[in-house]
């Protein structure tokens, strides 16, 4: 470089420091600037833009292979919609449909003989609980549209905040490097995948009540207005987490917390105000306790079968099962959006997925900070220490098959083991937050042997593990141009990392995340696909002449639920609590046990059978076989059956037929029952 260039080169960076100098001077003195910037503030206007549009990431749009006649599904502005997310386009989003079509009732006669709200299922309806269920207030006072985009984005909100707040109180004033975190966390594919309110608002609301008892405990007891304050947020938000009621990433999560603030108060047993804290934060507890006892009496009976059920109630799961090389394989999150090669690697890709934040990285930096801080600075790094040992556990939970009276005492006893990877991504999520503050505020580097010999680790294990990946599940990374990527990538974050280019390394990590869950939503407008089609009109137009007779759908899952969307009471549907009455009476000689269960309800209507029979197909779904000439049917006043197939009996009559202008099916009838 010639002198006259460096001369030109250092003017233009003192000019570009005095723009940031000035840039800084006139933030800090400009509140308006500071708001519209705050990444909060930004995420906010982003929610609202899109439920304004009434865009969603739904994959509700798969309806338009039955609904579309052929032409092209004007709602879909991006992307497909993703079959294998059935718990959000075949369940949730249906089931907030049929809500509003039956004017949000607490009790949702439109299901069997009535089905309970406000358990298990996120919907929103009419009771006093409700109020601990803000994400579903916006369904009262808004249009469906905007209200379905609105708790679409807005529980990704909450988990966006949760997770950026909760970074900024172990890293002051890094608001970049907060909000880079929470947007790795949010994109998380195990995160995407799972995009359910059991899912994003049980993270979410982990990290306000994390954060909120840190708050308190460090609030001095002078400060008394501002405990309280905090205290009655803290029951607030331990009632909602409660009343999310999906023990399985619940569970986790409160052990984390537990176990993280159990740390804490170790760390700081000689402080007087840890123990009063420790008053308020059990009063908190005390007065939730109260209000969700109060939700679970007034609807004792509802609860009880939902605990006595067959399934999910009575699950036992033993421990051990899960693939180490699946565990840490965190980087196939870009191929599992590719269906035919995610099969290859598991039949269920939410089941799949993973976080995209490198385990081993993570903690083998951690185990080293452990080291040097027990080793020359004579102390136990207690946060990171108790951090460890969580993801430790969760990792033998998942991976070791033995152990499971010890896992029984902590209720982990019923959780699936790939459940298990929320507490994995969590725990290592906490880890890294604590890795880039203990390099801030300890100011202590590795030494240069231990940089280069964390990243020769690193690159070795990513090696193994990407090639174990190629031998054991071939075709899934056929390209090895990829599997070479795929291990700098991952030896590079590790490098930026211990060398403390943490903007650098967790910017690497956030557009990995980006890939690997670029294609899992698509971009949909509104609901009309499931009731501004003229077979829904249909439907709704005969509940209106005939509104006692029921409907029910003959094998087919997909349509188990479209009476109930478009306010037709239906024997076919999702079943959260069982209806053993029901189905006994259909079908006097069955065992409960098939019946006793959250199920997807499906019908074979034959008039062939002489006997009806409930044959179980799956641990989540029963089929009803029976003739429809059945008397037990008129007892339920059962007048409507719904069918892709054609239907030849005695006692039906084609009223009506939709060409769906496909392959399969090529027609979807309804048949009235005349008894």
């Amino acid at each position: 470089m010639t002198q006259g260039n460096k001369k030109f080169l250092g003017v233009v960076l003192r000019q570009f420091n005095r723009m940031q100098v000035q840039y800084a001077k006139v933030y800090s003195q400009c509140t308006w600037l500071r708001i519209i910037t705050n990444p909060v503030t930004i995420a906010g206007f982003i929610v609202l833009m899109l439920s304004v549009l009434n865009f969603s990431g739904s994959s509700i749009g798969m309806y338009s292979y039955y609904f579309d006649q052929g032409k092209s599904d004007p709602a879909l502005i991006l992307g497909k919609p993703n079959a294998i997310r059935s718990d959000e386009w075949l369940v949730n989003s249906q089931m907030l449909i049929a809500q509003k079509a039956a004017d949000y009732p607490y009790i949702n006669k439109n299901i069997g003989n009535g089905q309970n709200m406000s358990l298990v299922l996120d919907v929103p309806y009419k009771d006093w609980s409700i109020i601990f269920k803000p994400q579903n207030l916006i369904f009262f006072i808004a249009p469906f549209s905007f209200a379905f985009a609105f708790k679409w984005w807005s529980v990704v909100f909450i988990l966006f905040c949760g997770a950026y707040f909760f970074t900024l109180h172990f890293l002051p004033k890094k608001k970049l490097i907060a909000s880079i975190l929470a947007l790795i966390f949010c994109l998380s594919p195990f995160v995407q995948w799972w995009l359910t309110p059991g899912t994003i608002l049980t993270l979410g609301l982990t990290f306000f009540i994390s954060l909120i008892i840190l708050k308190i405990n460090e609030t001095r007891p002078e400060k008394f207005k501002k405990k309280i304050a905090l205290s009655i947020s803290l029951a607030y938000l331990l009632v909602w987490f409660a009343l999310i009621l999906y023990p399985p990433f619940q569970i986790p999560c409160v052990i984390i917390v537990g176990v993280l603030y159990l740390a804490t108060v170790i760390q700081d047993r000689k402080k007087k105000n840890t123990w009063i804290s420790l008053g308020y934060i059990v009063g908190a507890g005390i007065a939730a306790l109260f209000a969700v006892g109060l939700f679970l009496i007034t609807r004792i009976d509802d609860v009880k079968s939902l605990l006595g059920t067959s399934y999910p109630g009575a699950r036992v799961v033993e421990s051990g099962g899960v693939s180490i090389v699946h565990t840490f394989s965190t980087f196939v999150g870009p191929v599992l959006q590719d269906a035919s090669r995610a099969a290859i690697y598991s039949n269920n890709q939410s089941e799949s997925s993973n976080f995209a934040i490198p385990y081993i990285t993570v903690l083998l930096v951690s185990l080293v900070i452990l080291y040097i801080d027990f080793t020359k600075r004579k102390k136990v790094n207690l946060p990171v220490l108790a951090t460890v040992l969580i993801f430790c556990i969760f990792l033998a939970r998942m991976v070791l098959p033995f152990g499971d009276s010890i896992y029984k005492i902590l209720f982990l006893g019923s959780i699936p083991n790939l459940r298990l990877f929320i507490g994995l991504g969590l725990t290592s999520f906490i880890l890294l937050i604590l890795t880039v503050r203990y390099f801030i505020k300890e100011k202590i580097d590795f030494s240069i042997n231990t940089r280069w010999l964390i990243v020769l680790i690193v690159t070795t294990t990513y090696s193994a593990l990407v090639f174990a990946v190629i031998i054991k599940v071939p075709g899934l990374i056929t390209n090895p141009v990829i599997a070479i990527l795929l291990v700098i990538s991952m030896s590079l974050f590790a490098w930026l990392l211990v060398n403390k280019h943490f903007f650098w390394s967790l910017v690497l990590l956030l557009a990995f995340s980006v890939i690997s869950i670029i294609h899992i939503h698509p971009v949909y407008k509104g609901v009309d696909i499931l009731t501004q089609n003229s077979f829904s009109q249909f439907i709704s137009n005969q509940h209106t002449k005939d509104p006692g007779g029921r409907w029910a759908v003959n094998e087919n899952i997909q349509l188990e639920n479209i009476a109930i969307i478009n306010g037709a009471p239906s024997l076919t549907g999702v079943y959260v609590l069982p209806q053993n009455k029901l189905f006994s009476d259909l079908v006097p000689s069955v065992d409960n046990s098939s019946t006793n269960r959250y199920a997807h309800v499906q019908f074979h209507f034959d008039e062939a059978i002489t006997k009806p029979s409930i044959k179980l197909l799956q641990a989540d779904s029963f089929i009803v076989n029976i003739n429809p000439c059945s008397p037990q049917l008129e007892k339920y006043n059962l007048r409507y059956i719904i069918s892709t197939i054609s239907l030849t009996s005695s006692c039906t009559t084609e009223i009506f037929n939709y060409p769906t202008m496909k392959m399969d099916p090529t027609n979807i009838f309804v048949y009235k029952i005349q008894h």
